[in-house]
C-alpha cells in the first residue's frame, strides 16, 4: 500500500481503519460497538463502557467500568472477525486511583474464555497518570478476541475507553461503500440506492419499478400496485400509474387539518405496522410523531392493528381525489369498523366525500353528540337524510365499543344496517 499522511491508503471498496477504531466496527452496518465482558463488575461499571465513544476520565461522566478486586482482573473485546491490530488506545481513571492500571498486559488472539491462551502482544505497560490520561500501545497481533489484563492478586481494573487501529484495510460490507481511496470510513448507501456486494466503491441505483426510502440498503423494495418507478434516477419512492392518486400508487394520504389549509400532510403506506412519510419527499418519519394519527399493531376488533385519530387535531384519513357516477355505477357502499373513544363529540365523521360545490357531498357521522348516526347525500338542494329524525331508530353507538357499519345507497333502495 503506498503511504500518505496516515502513514497507509486504503483502495477504494475497503474501510481506512488505522485512523478510525475497530471497537466501533461491528454490527450489520460495521459501525457499531462491538461486544465486550470483564472478569466482574462493580459499583454500575460496566464492561461496554468502555467502547461507548466516550473519553471521559471522571468516575462521575459514568463512562468508566469496574471490577471487583480480584486476582488477574481482565476486560475482553470480540472483534467479530480474526483482525490484525497494530495500536490500542486506552484512557485510564483520572478521578482517583489512577495506578490501579499500573502493570497492565494485552493479548490478542483466538480462544474467547482464557486470556492466557491468547499471545501478548504487550506487557508491563505503565498506567497513564497525568493529563490526558491516555496511552497509546504499540500491539501487533492477530486474532478475534483483544484482552486487557493485570496480573497479580487483589487487583482493580477500570477503562474509561479502548480504542483499536489497525495500519491493514478492512472491506467495505454490502450495503456501504468507499468512493475514494486513502483514510475514510465506508458510507452507507444513501436513499434511492443499494449494493448486495461487499468491496464497492458506488452503490446501484434502483431498478425500474422499484424504489428505497432508507439508507445502507442491500436490495430495493417492489413499488406497489397501480405505481411505478424510472430506471437511471435516485428513487425514493414510487410515482403513480395514469388514472391513480395518492403516494406510492393511489394509496391514501392523512393530513393534520383540512383541505385548503397549510397543513402538513402525510402519505401513508401499507405495511405492517403502516409506514408513514411526508408527501413532498416521502421520506420515512417517526412513528409517534405528533402530528401522525397512533397505530396499535394489535388493536382493533380482531387484534390486526388500528390506527386511532385525534379529533381535536382534525386528523384525517384522505383518499385523494376520485370520481365515479352513482346512477350509472349502481349505487355507493362503504363499510367501516370504527370505535368512538372518550367524550362525544359534536358531528364526529366517519367519511365525509365531497367536491365543495354546491353542497355535493356524501357524509358518515354520528349525529350530534348522541348516539345515533346519520347519512346523508347532498346533490345541490336535494338531500337524501337518514338520521335520528327517521322512524327506523339508529341509536346504535356505544361508546368505546367497536362497531361494524355499511352504508349502503343504490337509485331505488336506501339502507342502512348495523352489526
Amino acid at each position: 500500500m503506498h503511504s500518505n499522511n496516515c502513514g497507509w491508503n486504503a483502495p477504494a471498496g475497503f474501510r481506512g481503519v488505522g485512523p478510525n477504531n475497530l471497537a466501533q466496527s461491528c454490527g450489520s452496518d460495521g459501525l457499531q460497538p462491538c461486544a465486550t465482558a470483564q472478569s466482574s463488575e462493580s459499583s454500575g461499571g460496566r464492561h461496554s463502557r468502555a467502547v461507548d465513544g466516550n473519553q471521559d476520565t471522571s468516575w462521575g461522566g459514568n463512562s468508566c467500568t469496574h471490577t471487583l478486586q480480584q486476582s488477574a482482573p481482565w476486560w475482553k473485546i470480540d472483534l467479530g472477525q480474526v483482525r490484525e491490530v497494530s495500536t490500542v488506545n486506552i484512557w485510564n481513571r483520572a478521578d482517583c486511583c489512577s495506578d490501579r492500571l499500573n502493570n497492565f498486559e494485552i493479548r490478542i488472539g483466538n480462544s474467547p474464555s482464557l486470556f492466557d491462551d491468547n499471545p501478548v502482544c504487550a506487557t508491563g505497560v505503565a498506567a497513564p497518570l497525568s493529563s490526558p490520561y491516555s496511552v497509546g500501545v504499540s500491539c501487533h497481533g492477530v486474532g478475534r478476541y483483544l484482552f486487557i489484563v493485570i496480573p497479580g492478586s487483589n487487583k482493580f481494573l477500570t477503562l474509561c475507553e479502548v480504542e483499536i487501529s489497525s495500519d491493514t484495510c478492512s472491506i467495505c460490507l454490502p450495503g456501504t461503500y468507499s468512493a475514494a481511496s486513502g483514510c475514510s470510513a465506508c458510507s452507507l448507501c444513501e436513499a434511492g440506492t443499494y449494493h448486495n456486494e461487499s468491496g464497492v466503491s458506488a452503490c446501484k441505483l434502483c431498478d425500474a419499478g422499484t424504489y428505497q426510502d432508507g439508507s445502507g440498503a442491500t436490495s430495493c423494495d417492489e413499488c406497489p400496485s397501480n405505481s411505478n418507478s424510472q430506471a437511471g434516477i435516485i428513487a425514493t419512492a414510487c410515482t403513480c400509474n395514469a388514472g391513480f392518486s395518492g403516494p406510492n400508487g393511489g394509496y391514501g394520504y392523512l393530513a393534520q387539518g383540512f383541505p385548503g389549509t397549510t397543513a402538513t400532510i402525510i402519505a401513508l403506506v401499507p405495511g405492517s405496522p403502516p409506514r408513514f412519510a411526508l408527501l413532498s419527499t416521502r421520506g420515512c418519519a417517526p412513528l409517534g410523531s405528533s402530528i401522525l394519527p397512533s397505530y396499535n399493531t394489535v388493536g382493533g376488533p380482531g387484534g390486526k392493528g388500528d390506527m386511532s385519530f385525534d379529533r381535536s387535531s382534525s386528523q384525517y384519513l384522505d383518499g385523494g381525489a376520485h370520481t365515479f357516477n352513482m346512477a350509472s355505477g349502481g349505487g355507493f357502499t362503504a363499510v367501516a369498523v370504527v370505535k368512538f373513544t372518550g367524550s362525544a363529540g359534536n358531528y364526529e365523521r366517519i367519511f365525509d366525500f365531497g367536491n365543495g360545490v354546491g353542497g355535493e357531498y356524501i357524509v358518515l357521522s354520528r349525529c350530534s353528540t348522541n348516539n345515533e348516526l346519520m347519512f346523508k347525500i347532498f346533490n345541490g338542494a336535494t338531500v337524501c337524510d337518514i338520521g335520528k329524525t327517521q322512524a327506523v331508530g339508529l341509536a346504535i353507538i356505544t361508546q368505546d365499543a367497536w362497531i361494524t357499519i355499511v352504508a349502503r345507497y343504490t337509485r331505488r333502495i336506501i339502507q342502512l344496517s348495523s352489526c
